[in-house]
């Protein structure tokens, strides 16, 4: 069984949150809370480096692309 991503921990954690605040717990239920938002924190950071990974694809892809444009002209340019 796969481990749980961050996004599924805070969920349960905010839902476990809830149960217990319903129960009296307040203090429980904020310590729940507080560990609810460390695992969405981390959620977020996962999905921003994903994101930088695709844009530094894109960027090296295009440079790539640039770098053999230039490779083509210098190599049609005359001798001198």
């Amino acid at each position: 069984m796969a481990e749980p991503t961050y996004l599924e921990q805070a969920l349960a954690l905010v839902k476990r949150a809830g149960e217990v605040d319903d129960s009296g717990n307040s203090d429980r239920a904020a310590t729940y809370a507080a560990q609810a938002q460390v695992f969405a924190t981390l959620h977020s950071a996962q999905v921003s480096g994903l994101i930088a990974d695709q844009l530094l694809k894109i960027v090296n892809d295009r440079l790539t692309e640039m770098n053999a444009n230039v490779e083509d002209i210098v190599r049609r340019m005359p001798a001198s």
